[in-house]
């Protein structure tokens, strides 16, 4: 921990003898979106663009590489949401037959890698086509919400309708998606442009972010206010933006620390950790607590493909060639240890390219896929999904889509042309 902490020192001594000698940490006024922008061990240099300027500020990044154990966190117990799960008005209903699929035949170890397991075949699921939409999402209160057009809809309220309002500021990044976490707090992509909501709130807040990149890249926390890893412009590199929890969120964003242009999916905690993928899909932990930053385990050549977050954990997914396995790496918290796991896929499902992998209780993986929803409920390091879901039509997009939990407790995965729930 010594010899850590002394290489921590030379490569921030080694920063300070680059870019110039000072004794304290550096601030610079931002004239774009107002207040100062305090440097961390990733450095921004320049103003930052509004959201119509492409271009960006470089960055130079000190990234400290270290064998630092992971902290372990507890998994909090996922309670029960609220409201029914019937469907409304708006459905055209076309309820389609899942697929089972035979499950392979387990295969037997090999050196250190564990047996691949048969978990039970779960209950096939209802799917229902719904009203095209750009995203959907399911909130806190376990309601179906969907963007159409530019304006939120709350589908299981009767259709309840929220216009979105735009100012003269355009972003050139052509991305729509929605997500809530566990508190009621919503993030919202337009046309690139980002709307917010904070919890027990009904508006969305236009915010002076433009945003493209996948996963959950952003968190809400009541007294350190909204953080969002954004890309501004489509030419411009991200960076963490920070909002208070009071103000108008149309300025004062605050730059907190840079990322490559090469980041494509984040996620971020509410103390500016994060875990991207960048330059081709490899996974890298950034832990600001423990001052330390790189790959996950030994995957820093293996290119992953996405990252999911649910209230259960996050995953960082790939699904490996011929779509026989998908590789994941699951922790219950963002700055946690990740665990290694491979899960087998039904031979009549892989057609399906995976999507997207979601977290669930008791270590159940939901697995979407372009043709339906495959799902594997159990613990094993080597699993096996079952398909339990078919889409009337494939779907087109990875964006948009959402695993979430229904009032009644029930499991649901919505898309911008349908939704998929447990029996």
């Amino acid at each position: 921990m010594g010899r850590a902490r002394e290489r921590i020192f030379s490569a921030l001594a080694l920063l300070s003898l680059v870019h110039c000698q000072r004794s304290a940490p550096a601030t610079v006024e931002d004239v774009v979106l107002g207040g100062p922008r305090t440097l961390g061990f990733i450095e921004l240099r320049g103003a930052i663009p509004a959201p119509n300027v492409g271009g960006g500020a470089p960055a130079t990044s000190v990234v400290i590489v270290d064998d630092v154990p992971d902290p372990t966190d507890d998994a909090s117990a996922l309670g029960a949401l609220g409201e029914d799960a019937a469907p409304n008005a708006i459905e055209s209903e076309r309820v389609a037959a899942a697929d089972a699929g035979a499950p392979l035949t387990p295969e037997q170890p090999t050196g250190n890698e564990p047996a691949r397991i048969v978990a039970t075949p779960p209950a096939p699921w209802t799917v229902r086509a719904l009203s095209p939409a750009l995203a959907r999402a399911i909130d806190d209160r376990g309601h179906r919400i969907a963007l159409v057009g530019d304006a939120i809809v709350d589908e299981t309220a009767g259709g309840r309708r929220v216009e979105l309002a735009f100012d003269d500021q355009r972003c050139d990044l052509p991305f729509d998606t929605i997500a809530f976490d566990g508190d009621g707090a919503g993030y919202l992509v337009r046309r690139g442009r980002v709307f917010l909501k904070a919890p027990h709130q009904d508006t969305w807040e236009r915010a002076a972010v433009c945003n493209n990149l996948l996963g959950n890249p952003w968190v809400y926390d009541a007294s350190r206010g909204w953080r969002v890893l954004s890309r501004r412009g489509r030419s411009a590199e991200p960076a963490i933006l920070s909002h208070s929890a009071s103000g108008e969120l149309a300025s004062g964003w605050t730059a907190i620390s840079g990322a490559r242009s090469s980041t494509t999916h984040a996620v971020v905690d509410v103390d500016n950790s994060r875990v991207v993928l960048e330059s081709g899909g490899h996974p890298l932990k950034i832990d600001v607590t423990l001052e330390v930053a790189g790959a996950i385990l030994a995957t820093a050549s293996v290119p992953f493909q996405g990252i999911t977050r649910t209230r259960t954990g996050v995953v960082v997914w790939r699904e490996d060639t011929g779509g026989a396995d998908v590789d994941l790496l699951f922790s219950t918290t963002i700055r946690g240890q990740y665990q290694r796991a491979r899960v087998a896929r039904d031979a009549g499902a892989r057609a399906g390219e995976v999507l997207g992998v979601w977290a669930a209780p008791g270590g159940a993986r939901v697995i979407v896929t372009r043709r339906g929803v495959e799902l594997f409920e159990g613990t094993d390091v080597r699993a096996h999904a079952h398909s339990v879901a078919r889409w009337s039509t494939p779907i087109n997009t990875e964006s948009g889509i959402s695993v979430g939990w229904l009032s009644n407790g029930k499991l649901a995965v919505v898309t911008p042309n349908a939704w998929a729930v447990e029996r």
